[in-house]
């Protein structure tokens, strides 16, 4: 006999679970692994540094949206690219015209500890942000070469 209440106790922990895991940045996915969770599949070819350590992070970033974050890290090296499936009106500093590098699609700032590179992709839509930190900083050049290397879906 099928009984509501014994089949619904773990179809409710499977979904608080899912939330979670989904849910939770500290938890590190592969970094082939967010095409099979969420609507964000994401392909860089080049990274300015030979990383030793990579893998990706989930948080949803409201209805029907996510936040995937790509680590490449090498010792005090981190190259973070963040992708989100929406693009939104986000207030943050580099969006000024100000920042935004002649001829390109790209908005570049240095900050106190990192460089941080950012772009809409229209076609995708897609909010792309690529932060580098390390004591040294490098050319924005390069991190516009990684923003030109990445393969978004």
């Amino acid at each position: 006999m099928f009984s509501y209440e014994k089949e619904s106790i773990p179809i409710v922990l499977l979904g608080i679970l899912s939330i979670l895991v989904i849910d939770v940045p500290f938890f590190h996915y592969p970094i082939s692994t967010p095409k099979y969770l969420v609507n964000v599949d994401t392909k860089v070819n080049y990274i300015p540094f030979k990383d030793t350590k990579k893998y990706a992070t989930i948080k949803r970033c409201g209805n029907n949206c996510s936040e995937v974050k790509y680590h490449y890290k090498k010792d005090n090296l981190h190259l973070s690219i963040l992708v989100t499936d929406k693009v939104s009106a986000s207030s943050d500093s580099i969006w000024g015209e100000s920042r935004k590098i002649a001829n390109t699609k790209f908005f570049y700032e240095k900050r106190k500890e990192e460089q941080l590179l950012a772009w809409i992709d229209k076609k995708n839509e897609k909010e792309i942000f690529i932060t580098y930190k390390d004591n040294k900083k490098i050319n924005r050049n390069e991190l516009v070469k990684v923003a030109n290397s990445l393969s978004i879906k």
